[in-house]
C-alpha cells in the first residue's frame, strides 16, 4: 500500500509522522472491511520461508460481529464508550491584515490548520463589530491555509498544505467568496506532485504572487493580473533539497529570495526577469534557511544554526550585526491593533489613544486532534493534541467535566507521556522544550507556555523544562527533535529516544535525571534513530543491577534527510556505561522500518516487540538474558501504529491498539487476538489503566474524540 498522499505536516515539524497518522485512519477502515469479510480464523504468515516460533493468531468471532462491539453512550453491554472530545480552539496558522469589502477598507485574516478536516480561512471585519465569518476549503484534500500574501488585484491568496497536491486559493475580498484556482503544477524536472506551499510573497515590482514548495524545492508564479491567469511552476531552486520554506520578494528589484533545508541550506535569488536562479549563500550541515522582510523594508537572511545575519538587496549579501523582525503587530490604517487574546477565544483590539475592547471570537472550526495519552500520577487521564499542543485532563472520577484544557504548550505535539515521581512527564516537539516535568497539582505558567524560562532558579515554569542537553549539538535546536519512546528505568532514570534533527540520519538516546532536571545524549549509531525502549532486569553481557535496556531503532531520519539504512536493528544498552552492548536482527523479518514498541513481560522477563515494514506489522519475542529469540517474527493480521503500542493488563495479557481494534498478546500461548472492532477509526493512543476487580480500561482517540474500551475483569 502506498502511503505518499498521506504527508500532512506544518511548520517545523517532519512530515512522515502525520503520514502516520492519516495512514491509521485510511488503514484502518481498510482492516475493518477485510476483519468483517474474513474467515474467523487467520493463519500466520512468514516472511522469506523463515519459520515463526511460537505465535499463532485466531480472531474473536464475536469481534467480527456488529452485536459484541457496538457503539455504547454510557448504557447497555457496549465495552466502548466515547468519553469526550477536545474543544479548545486552535490557535492560527497564518495571519495579515488585508482588504475589505469597500475601497479602503480592512479586515484581519487568519488561516487554520485542520489536520483532520478542510482548512478553515477566517475574516474578521472592524466595520461589522469585529464579527468572525469562517470559509471552509471546498476540498477535502487542502487540511492547511499556510501560506498568505495580498495580491496586486486587492485579494488575498492562500497557498496550501495537502493530502494530495497543494493548490492556490484567492479569496475575493469584494464580494468575499473562497475560489479555487486549481493544484500546483508538478514539478518539471521530477514531475513530483507539491504537497505543501510554505510561503507565499507578492513581488511590487512584477506585480505577480511566488510561493515556495516542498518535497521538490521549488518555485511557483501566479500572475493575477494575466488575460488567462494560471499557476505556473518555475522549477526547483535547489536540487539537494526538499524544502524551499520561506520565500520573499525584493521590495525594490526584480528579484525573489528563497531559503532552502533542510540537509545543506541555502539562500538563492531568482530574477524574475531573466529567469536565471542564483545561489547567494550556503552553509555545510542540516538546518534550514530563513529570508524575511523587516520591520525596516529591508530583507534579512539568516540559518537555523546562528549562521548570519545578513542583508541582500539588488542580489547582493552584505553580512550585519543586527535585523529587524517581521512585525508581528497587526495594526488596521487608523491605527488600531489587533490580536487574538492567548487563549484564542477573544479579538482584543487596542486603540491610538490607550483604550481596549475586547469581543468574542466566534471562530469554531475544527479542533486539534489528540495524539498521545498517559494516566497521570493523580489517575487522571492526559490528552495531548497535535498541530497546536494543548495539553488537556479527563477525570474518571468526575467525567461530566469532560476535557479540561490545562493549557497552550505550543506549536508542536506530546511524543510522549508517562507518571514519574509525582508528575506527569513528556517528550515534545516544538513545544516550549523538548522535556517536560508537569505537576498536575499547579496550573501550566506561564500559558501560553511560550520562552519558558527553563534555567530560571526562581519563578520556575510549570511544566519544568529541558532545553540544552549535554552531548546534544546544541547548534541545533532541540524543539525540533521527537521524543517517542519515554520510560522510567530501575536506574532512577527516565530515559527517551528520537529521530535526527531536520537533515540528519541518526537520532539521540537521552538519559533524563528527572530530580536534577539535567539530561544527556548519546549516539549509537550514524544512520538510526531510536523508536522503542523497555527495561530488563538482566541482559546478556551486563552484570551491574539495574542498568539494562533494550532500544528499538528506526531507519526513519530528520525531515529532508534521506536514510542510508536498510533495516532496525535491536540493540541492548548499559546504563552504567552509557554504552551499547550489542545489536541484533530480527530474524525473519526484513527491511524494518521501526521497531515500534517494545513492552517487557514480568513473568519471563522476555521482551514482546511490534516490528514494522512496508508489508505489514510483526510480533517478536526477545529473550535478553541470553540474547536469543523466542520468536525471531510473526506477521500480524492488521497493522500496528507506528509508536509505544503495548502494555501489561492485570490479567497478565500483553493488550494493544490499531487502526479499527482491540487486540490482545496471550503471553502462555503466544497467540494473537483481535478482541473487538472499534466503533470509530482509532487515531491516537493509548493509555491502560488497570482495575483487576472491575476491569481494565483502555484509553485511545479518534481525532479529537477521547473513548474508552473496558476490559472484562480478571477472574
Amino acid at each position: 500500500m502506498t502511503f505518499g498522499r498521506f504527508r500532512k505536516y506544518i511548520s517545523r515539524i517532519d512530515r512522515k509522522l502525520l503520514v502516520v497518522i492519516g495512514l491509521f485512519v485510511v488503514v484502518g477502515l481498510i482492516t475493518l472491511a477485510i476483519t468483517k469479510a474474513a474467515p474467523q480464523s487467520i493463519s500466520a504468515e512468514v516472511e522469506n520461508g523463515i519459520p515463526a516460533k511460537g505465535a499463532t493468531f485466531v480472531t474473536d468471532p464475536l469481534a467480527s460481529s456488529g452485536s459484541a462491539v457496538a457503539f455504547g453512550s454510557g448504557t447497555g453491554n457496549s465495552p466502548f464508550q466515547k468519553l469526550s472530545s477536545v474543544r479548545t480552539p486552535p490557535a492560527p496558522y497564518n495571519k495579515l491584515i488585508g482588504p475589505g469589502v469597500t475601497t479602503g477598507s480592512q479586515k484581519f485574516y487568519l488561516g487554520y490548520q485542520n489536520l483532520s478536516n478542510p482548512f478553515s480561512f477566517v475574516a474578521v471585519d472592524p466595520k461589522n463589530n469585529y464579527t468572525a465569518i469562517t470559509y471552509t476549503s471546498p476540498l477535502a484534500t487542502e487540511f492547511t491555509a499556510s501560506g498568505m500574501a495580498v495580491g496586486a488585484d486587492n485579494n488575498v491568496y492562500i497557498g496550501t498544505k495537502s493530502t494530495v497536491n497543494t493548490h492556490i486559493f484567492k479569496f475575493t475580498t469584494a464580494s468575499p467568496k473562497l475560489v479555487d484556482l486549481g493544484a500546483v503544477p508538478v514539478d518539471i524536472r521530477a514531475s513530483v506532485k507539491q504537497t505543501y506551499i510554505w510561503d507565499l510573497t507578492a513581488s511590487p515590482v512584477d506585480h505577480r504572487l511566488y510561493g515556495c514548495t516542498q518535497p521538490s524545492a521549488d518555485l511557483i508564479s501566479y500572475d493575477p493580473a494575466a488575460a488567462t491567469p494560471r499557476i505556473t511552476n518555475l522549477g526547483t531552486v535547489d536540487s539537494t533539497n526538499q524544502s524551499a520554506r520561506y520565500c520573499v520578494a525584493d521590495p525594490t528589484y526584480p528579484y525573489i529570495y528563497v531559503g532552502t533545508g533542510s540537509v545543506n541550506p541555502k539562500i538563492v535569488a531568482y530574477n524574475t526577469q531573466t529567469k536565471q536562479m542564483t545561489v547567494l549563500s550556503n552553509v555545510t550541515g542540516p538546518g534550514y534557511a530563513r529570508v524575511w522582510l523587516g520591520s525596516d523594508n529591508k530583507i534579512y537572511g539568516t540559518y537555523s544554526d546562528g549562521v548570519g545575519p545578513i542583508t541582500i538587496s539588488n542580489a547582493v549579501v552584505t553580512p550585519v550585526t543586527q535585523t529587524t523582525s517581521l512585525s508581528s503587530v497587526y495594526a488596521f490604517s487608523n491605527g488600531d491593533k489587533i490580536a487574538l487574546s492567548p487563549d484564542n477565544a477573544s479579538v482584543v483590539v487596542r486603540h491610538p489613544d490607550g483604550t481596549q475592547d475586547t469581543r468574542a471570537y466566534s471562530y469554531g472550526g475544527s479542533f486539534p486532534p489528540i495524539f498521545r495519552l498517559a494516566q497521570g500520577p493523580d489517575n487522571a487521564i492526559y490528552a495531548g493534541t497535535v498541530l497546536p499542543y494543548y495539553l488537556t485532563r479527563f477525570s474518571p472520577a468526575a467525567p461530566a467535566a469532560a476535557l479540561t484544557n490545562l493549557g497552550y504548550l505550543g506549536g508542536g505535539e506530546p511524543y510522549s507521556m508517562v507518571a514519574s515521581g509525582g508528575k506527569l512527564v513528556m517528550g515534545a516537539y516544538s513545544a516550549g522544550a523538548l522535556l517536560l516535568n508537569y505537576d498536575p497539582a499547579l496550573p501550566v505558567a506561564p500559558n501560553p507556555y511560550i520562552n519558558p524560562k527553563c534555567s530560571a532558579t526562581t519563578n520556575l515554569p510549570n511544566p519544568q523544562c529541558i532545553q540544552n542537553i549535554a552531548g546534544l549539538d546544541n547548534a541545533r535546536p532541540s524543539g525540533d527533535l521527537r521524543p517517542k519512546p519515554l520510560i522510567a528505568a530501575p536506574d532512577g532514570n527516565l530515559y527517551t529516544g528520537s529521530v535526527g534533527h531536520y537533515g540528519q540520519t541518526n537520532g539521540p538516546l537521552i538519559k533524563w535525571n528527572q530530580s536534577s532536571n539535567t539530561a544527556s545524549a548519546y549516539y549509537p549509531f550514524s544512520n538510526l534513530g531510536i523508536s522503542s525502549l523497555a527495561a530488563a532486569p538482566s541482559c546478556q553481557g551486563i552484570t551491574t543491577a539495574n542498568a539494562c535496556l533494550i532500544a528499538g531503532t528506526t531507519i526513519g531520519v530528520g525531515g529532508g534527510a534521506t536514510s542510508t539504512a536498510t533495516t532496525s536493528p535491536l540493540f541492548i544498552w548499559n546504563t552504567s556505561t552509557n554504552s551499547m552492548v550489542k545489536q541484533y536482527t530480527i530474524p525473519a523479518v526484513t527491511g524494518i522500518v521501526a521497531i515500534s514498541s517494545l513492552v517487557l513481560n514480568p513473568a519471563t522477563n522476555y521482551v514482546y516487540g511490534i516490528a514494522n515494514n512496508t508489508h505489514g506489522s510483526y510480533l517478536f519475542i526477545f529473550n535478553p538474558r541470553t540474547g536469543t529469540f523466542i520468536n525471531g517474527g510473526t506477521k500480524l493480521p492488521f497493522i500496528i501504529p507506528n509508536y509505544d503500542n503495548l502494555a501489561i493488563g492485570s490479567d497478565g495479557n500483553i493488550w494493544g491498539i490499531y487502526g479499527t481494534g482491540i487486540f490482545k498478546i496471550n503471553v502462555t500461548t503466544n497467540t494473537v487476538q483481535s478482541v473487538a472492532t472499534a466503533p470509530v477509526a482509532i487515531t491516537a493512543g493509548f493509555a491502560l489503566v488497570k482495575n483487576a476487580a472491575s476491569g481494565d480500561k483502555l484509553y485511545f482517540g479518534s481525532n479529537a474524540d477521547l473513548y474508552v474500551y473496558k476490559l472484562p475483569a480478571t477472574p
